[in-house]
């Protein structure tokens, strides 16, 4: 059964694009919600930003300055979160 996972990411934004690309084996349904603040982005953000666009994951952000990803205000993101089986906080 396909699940909908959803990867939080506040601090450690590589890291969370490294674990939801990692989950795609599974073959389950995966999202990413970049919280706070402004990413910064450097070389390496920019690869998992392209990498995360070739996976076709969803990249969501409570924070409009965030100009590659979805912008939710954070009421609606989290009413989002109740949509998933899982939510893992990176």
């Amino acid at each position: 059964m396909q699940k909908k996972i959803a990867i939080l990411a506040k601090e450690k934004h590589n890291e969370a694009f490294r674990i939801a690309a990692g989950l795609t084996i599974l073959d389950d349904t995966i999202d990413i919600f970049v919280l706070g603040n402004e990413l910064e982005y450097n070389e390496q953000m920019q690869n998992s930003l392209k990498l995360a666009a070739a996976m076709d994951l969803k990249i969501y952000t409570n924070n409009p300055a965030n100009k590659q990803m979805t912008y939710i205000p954070t009421d609606e993101l989290a009413i989002k979160l109740l949509e998933y089986d899982l939510v893992d906080p990176c």
